[in-house]
């Protein structure tokens, strides 16, 4: 298990942890362990999506730049935190020692990464972008907005509330 905080270090205008929910100061097991867990299950129904999708019409979808898409909200949010944590504890830096029982010391990133990699006006700025800059639709992007479609509704305000509509609102479902 990983056991470096996800969390971002500031507070938000609502008292939380940047929209994470108060938990995310010191996550517990299950939630570190289910923030990998949750990345892997959007790749799976990403690829789900993509195979259904290849079989039953004919524009085709690259299978991994879509799966690639549907992890890339949470690594955004949580790759930074658990690079800088792994570099401590490789390189042994005594001050970054975790003292309880975390397998990497905790590196709090105050960016509101997971709030930009869960944003549908992000994903919007983004993939038009990417369209205009490739002179075509790309199509395995999508599987970044069925990332935040399925976060929407399935996070609660006590686990990684998705700011979907940030950074125009705060707004979250819980």
């Amino acid at each position: 298990s990983f056991g470096v905080a996800a969390g971002v270090s500031h507070r938000g205008r609502h008292g939380d942890r940047g929209g994470l929910g108060d938990s995310a100061a010191d996550p517990s097991l299950k939630q570190v362990v289910g923030s990998h867990m949750e990345a892997i299950a959007h790749g799976l129904w990403a690829s789900a999506a993509v195979i259904s999708k290849n079989r039953w019409t004919t524009v085709r979808m690259p299978l991994s730049w879509t799966v690639w898409w549907a992890v890339f909200p949470d690594v955004l949010a949580f790759g930074p935190s658990f690079a800088a944590g792994l570099w401590l504890w490789l390189m042994g830096n005594p001050s970054s020692v975790s003292t309880d029982g975390h397998v990497l010391p905790h590196v709090h990133i105050g960016w509101p990464l997971y709030s930009a990699g869960h944003s549908l006006v992000m994903f919007l700025l983004v993939f038009a972008l990417a369209t205009i800059l490739a002179r075509r639709v790309l199509f395995a992007m999508l599987g970044w907005l069925l990332h935040i479609v399925i976060d929407v509704p399935t996070h609660s305000l006590s686990y990684y509330a998705t700011r979907f509509l940030w950074p125009l609102s705060d707004y979250r479902i819980d």
